[in-house]
C-alpha cells in the first residue's frame, strides 16, 4: 500500500507539539484491488486528484490499496488532527458492506466472517459521521463505489447504506470516476460550490454556495456568526465588575461541568472502544482496548480474552464452521464425503468427533490448506466436487472390472465345454460360484443328482425287497424247526429272535394262555392251601369250643371258613346281656376280641370313643402292651426302615405272608393296613414282639415256616 502525508509547517507543528492556528484536514483512501472481491476500477484515481488539495496547502493523510491495519493507522491520525482542523475531508472510494443499523468501508485484504466480526476488519461509516461532527458547516464526507448491491450472507448486503449524518455535515456520494473529478475540480478550488444534479448524490449540510475552501470575500454563514459571537463576547468583557465576577462564577462552573464531562466522555470512550473491541473480536482489538485503558473496567476480561484466543489458533475457522449452522444431515454428508475419499471419520452420524475432526485435519493437510480441522462452505464444496469425482472413477474402476471379470467367466465356461460333463460343471462352480453360468451349471447337476438319487434308491429298494425275502423265508424255516411253538420254551425262543415276526402274534397269544392257567393254577392251589391251613388250625383251637380256641381262630383268620360258627359260639358263651348294645358296635367288639391285638382295639375306641366295651378294650391294650407298646412300635418301623425294602423284596414278604394263611390284602409292594393287620397276627403266632413291621427276626422265621410249609405238603 501507499501512504503519504502531506502537509504545511505549520500543520507539522500541530502534529507533533500541539495547534499554533488551525487549518484544513484531509483524509482520502483508494481501494481499488481487493483479495477475495471484485476490482473497484478508477479507485486509484481519488487519491491521484488528492495532489490538488496539496497544492492548496491541505494536510492530505492519504493511502492507496489499503490493508487494515494501514487504514487503521490513518484514521487514528485523522482522529487525533481533526479536533485542532478549521475544515474537515474525508474521501473514500472502495467497496462498502451495509449490515447492522451502519455502513462500513473494507480494506483490500477483508475476510468477511458475518455481521459479528465486521467491525474489527473495516471501517465503521458511523466512526468517520462521529469524527467529522467536530466541524460542523466544514465537514465532508465524499463516498466513491462502482454501484455494486449484493448480498453477503443472512445479515450482509454490498453497497452503501442508510447514513446518519450529524447536524453540519456534508455527504456526497457517486462512482470513483465523478468523485475523482469533484475533488480536483470543485473541493480543491477555493469559492468552488457544490451543485446538485449530475453523477453525483448530495445530502446531509447543503447551504447555498456550500464548497470545502471559501473565499475571502464571501465568507458564509457558520464564519459569520462565529464573528458574531466573538464580538458579542468582546461586548460581555468590557462590562463592569458584576459582570467579571458573574463571568468568573460562570467559568468555574463550567469547569466543573467540564471536569464531570470529561469524566463522562472517558466513560464513554471505554464503553465505545470495549464496544469495538468486542466487536472486531481478535487479539488486536482486545491489546488496543488494554492499551488504551489499562486499568478499565473491562481491562481483565480483555486479557482472558486474549489469553484464550492466542490458545486457539483455529479461532477464525472454527468461527466460519460455526456461522454456518450446520444441521445433522449435511454434517453427515461432510462425513461421507470424507469417507468416500479414505478419510476415516469413524461414523457417519452427524456429529463431528475426534475422528472427523482428524478426517478434515487429514484432508486439509492433502491438499495443502491450513489443518485446523473446521470447514468452511468453500472447502465443503471441494469435498462435495472431490467426492463426486472419487465415486464416478470407482464406479468406473468397477464397471471396467466387472467386463473383464465377464469376459474371463464366459471364456472359462467355454474352455470346459459348456459344461457338458459332471467334472466341468463341478470345477466351473468351483471358480465361479457367482458366475455367468452358475445358475445353468447348479441346474444341471442338480439333474444329475437327482438321476443318481433315483438310480440308488431304486437299488437300495431291490436290497431291502430282497433282504424282506431273506428274512421271510429264516423266519418261516425257524418256526417250523421250532415245532411251530408246541411248547413254552419253544414260542420264547422264536420272540427272542423275531420279535415282529410273521407268527410272533400267535406265539405271544399262545404264551399268554399258558400264563394265565399257570396263573389259575397257582390261585387254586394257593386257596387249597389256604383251605387246609383254616381247617388245620380250626382243629387245633376252635374246634374244642373253648373261648380261647375261638378267640384264637378268629385272632389267625377273622374271615376264615369257621369264622361265623366262631362268633356264634362264642356268643353262646358269653354272659346274659346286660343293657342293649347297637349290633354294629356289637359286631366291631367281636371282631377286636376275635382279633386280640392292639391295633383292633384302638380302631374299635376310634370308631365307638363312648361304647360300652371302651373301659375293657383299654385294659387289653394295657394288657397287651405291658406299658412299652409305643417304644416297641418306633423300634419296630426303624428296623424295617435299616433294612431298605425295595418293592420286590415286599412284594415277597406279602406273597410269603398269603402262603402261610394270614391275608396282607393285595400282593402288590405296597404295605398297607391289611398288611400291617397280618405282620402283627403272624409276629403274635410266631412270639415275635407284635408290631406290624419287618424287622431280621420275622424274615428268618418267614422263611423257616414258608420251608416247613412246602415240605409239609
Amino acid at each position: 500500500m501507499a501512504v503519504t502525508i502531506w502537509a504545511k509547517g505549520a500543520v507539522l507543528a500541530a502534529l507533533l507539539c500541539g495547534p499554533a492556528s488551525a487549518e484544513n484536514i484531509a483524509l482520502v483512501i483508494g481501494n481499488r484491488d481487493y483479495r477475495d472481491m471484485a476490482r473497484v476500477v478508477d479507485a486509484d484515481r481519488v487519491v491521484g486528484a488528492a495532489d490538488a488539495l496539496r497544492d492548496q496547502g491541505i494536510a492530505v493523510l492519504a493511502g492507496e490499496g489499503a490493508v487494515l491495519e494501514d487504514m487503521r493507522a490513518l484514521v487514528v491520525q485523522f482522529e487525533q488532527m481533526a479536533p485542532n482542523a478549521d475544515g474537515l475531508l474525508v474521501v473514500l472510494a472502495g467497496r462498502f458492506v451495509q449490515g447492522g443499523n451502519d455502513t462500513f468501508f473494507l480494506p483490500v485484504d477483508t475476510d468477511l466472517q458475518g455481521l459479528t466480526g465486521l467491525p474489527g476488519q473495516s471501517l465503521p461509516l458511523s466512526s468517520v459521521l462521529q469524527i467529522l461532527s467536530l466541524s460542523p458547516g466544514e465537514a465532508f464526507l465524499v463516498l466513491a463505489e462502482d454501484g455494486t448491491v449484493t448480498e453477503q450472507g443472512p445479515f450482509l448486503r454490498q453497497g452503501i447504506g442508510d447514513l446518519n449524518i450529524p447536524q453540519g455535515v456534508t455527504v456526497v456520494r457517486g462512482a470513483p470516476g465523478p468523485v475523482a473529478g469533484l475533488l480536483r475540480d470543485v473541493l480543491a478550488v477555493q469559492g468552488a460550490a457544490l451543485a446538485e444534479g449530475g453523477d453525483l448524490a448530495l445530502s446531509g449540510y447543503l447551504p447555498v454556495g456550500h464548497g470545502f475552501l471559501s473565499s475571502d470575500a464571501g465568507g458564509d454563514t457558520v464564519a459569520l456568526a462565529a464573528a458574531q459571537a466573538d464580538a458579542a463576547r468582546e461586548r460581555l468583557r468590557a462590562d463592569g465588575a458584576e459582570q467579571r465576577t458573574r463571568l468568573a462564577e460562570q467559568v468555574s462552573r463550567q469547569a466543573q461541568q467540564a471536569a464531570t464531562l470529561a469524566e463522562d466522555q472517558l466513560a464513554r470512550a471505554d464503553a465505545a472502544l470495549w464496544a469495538a473491541a468486542q466487536e472486531m473480536d481478535t487479539v488486536s482489538g482486545y491489546s488496543r482496548y488494554v492499551q488504551a485503558f489499562p486499568a478499565g473496567a473491562n481491562a481483565a476480561e480483555a486479557g482472558r480474552l486474549i489469553g484464550d484466543m492466542q490458545g486457539d489458533p483455529f479461532r477464525a475457522a472454527r468461527l466460519a464452521e460455526e456461522a454456518l449452522a450446520l444441521n445433522r444431515d449435511q454434517r453427515r454428508a461432510v462425513q461421507r464425503n470424507l469417507t468416500a475419499l479414505g478419510f476415516n471419520t469413524r461414523g457417519v452420524d452427524g456429529i463431528f468427533g475426534n475422528g472427523t475432526r482428524t478426517a478434515i485435519r487429514d484432508w486439509q493437510a492433502r491438499g495443502g490448506r491450513q489443518a485446523s480441522g473446521f470447514v468452511d462452505a468453500a472447502q465443503i464444496r471441494t469435498l462435495e466436487q472431490q467426492a463426486a469425482e472419487a465415486e464416478a472413477a470407482r464406479r468406473a474402476e468397477e464397471e471396467a472390472r466387472a467386463a473383464e471379470a465377464l469376459r474371463v467367466d464366459n471364456a472359462y465356461w467355454r474352455q470346459l465345454g459348456s459344461g457338458r460333463n459332471e467334472d466341468a460343471l463341478r470345477a466351473y462352480l468351483a471358480r465361479y460360484a457367482q458366475g455367468q453360468w452358475s445358475g445353468v451349471a447348479r441346474e444341471r447337476l442338480a439333474a444329475i443328482e437327482q438321476a443318481r438319487r433315483a438310480e440308488d434308491e431304486a437299488r437300495r429298494e431291490e436290497e431291502r425287497r430282497r433282504a424282506e425275502e431273506e428274512r421271510r423265508r429264516d423266519d418261516q424255516a425257524y418256526w417250523r424247526r421250532l415245532g411251530e411253538g408246541q411248547s413254552e420254551d419253544a414260542l420264547r425262543a422264536y420272540l427272542d429272535r423275531f420279535p415282529r415276526g410273521a407268527f410272533s402274534q400267535v406265539a405271544r397269544e399262545r404264551l399268554a394262555r399258558i400264563e394265565d392257567a399257570r396263573r389259575t393254577e397257582d390261585e387254586a392251589r394257593r386257596a387249597e392251601e389256604q383251605r387246609r391251613a383254616d381247617d388245620a388250625f380250626w382243629a387245633q383251637t376252635g374246634a374244642g369250643g373253648t373261648e380261647q380256641g375261638l378267640r384264637a381262630y378268629l385272632a389267625q383268620f377273622p374271615d376264615g371258613r369257621w369264622a361265623d360258627s366262631a362268633r356264634t359260639l362264642l356268643a353262646s358263651l358269653a354272659p346274659p346281656p346286660g343293657p342293649r348294645v347297637d349290633p354294629i358296635e356289637e359286631l366291631a367288639w367281636q371282631r377286636a376280641l376275635g382279633a386280640n391285638r392292639v391295633d383292633a382295639y384302638e380302631r374299635y375306641l376310634e370308631a365307638y370313643p363312648r361304647g360300652t366295651f371302651v373301659d375293657e378294650a383299654r385294659q387289653r391294650i394295657e394288657a397287651l402292651d405291658g406299658g412299652d407298646r409305643g417304644d416297641d412300635r418306633a423300634a419296630g418301623e426303624a428296623a424295617e426302615e435299616a433294612l431298605g425294602l425295595n418293592r420286590p423284596l415286599r412284594q415277597a414278604v406279602e406273597d410269603r405272608l398269603a402262603g402261610l394263611g394270614f391275608n396282607p390284602g393285595q400282593v402288590d409292594g405296597q404295605f398297607d393296613q391289611a398288611t400291617r393287620r397280618a405282620l402283627s397276627q403272624y409276629q403274635q403266632s410266631t412270639g415275635l414282639p407284635a408290631t406290624g413291621y419287618v424287622s431280621q427276626d420275622l424274615v428268618v422265621q418267614l422263611l423257616t415256616d414258608s420251608v416247613r410249609n412246602l415240605l409239609g405238603r
